[in-house]
């Protein structure tokens, strides 16, 4: 699909709009628009409220309506994790994999403080990564779970941030 059939979409259902620009990401088109009457005047309170991009998928032509809340490179990132331009990164983490035996010890002490576990906790993680089980933790929040991640892959963690579906 081109970005002229993705704009050609998504024109019948923002009439009175005017498409103000098109973002390729990937699998996905971001189509943002704006009212005609702001359009024309430029005049910030003749603009309307919660108009986000069309999300068109590249392969099935198929619209998803969004929000402002977010940009177009947020919800092609929803998109591309979890399947649905709705998603949401959650606050749990999945560990799967650790590549550095030799070091558990230094890991654990590390993982018990990155995550405020109590040190036997630690340890049964690393000791379960070892046996080649995988590990779902949650964390505080959804900011915590991403910087858990970012911190725990350097260490040898194969850690991965899970991600919630939003309908």
């Amino acid at each position: 699909m081109t970005k002229d059939e993705a704009e050609n979409l998504v024109k019948p259902m923002v009439k009175g709009s005017t498409i103000t620009k098109t973002e390729d990401f990937g699998d996905l088109y971001a189509v943002y628009f704006v009212n005609e009457e702001y359009y024309k005047s430029q005049n910030i309170e003749d603009m309307m409220v919660g108009a986000g991009p069309m999300m068109v998928e590249k392969s099935t032509g198929k619209i998803f309506k969004t929000g402002s809340a977010q940009s177009g490179a947020d919800y092609a990132k929803s998109y591309n994790e979890c399947g649905s331009v709705y998603g949401r990164p959650s606050e749990k983490i999945l560990l799967s994999k650790f590549s550095n035996p030799d070091n558990s010890k230094s890991i654990i002490i590390k993982i018990k403080s990155m995550l405020n576990l109590k040190t036997d906790e630690s340890k049964k993680i690393i000791d379960a990564l070892n046996n080649n089980e995988s590990i779902e933790i949650a964390c505080k929040n959804a900011k915590e779970a991403e910087t858990a991640v970012k911190n725990l892959q350097p260490l040898g963690v194969s850690a991965k941030q899970l991600w919630v579906k939003m309908c």
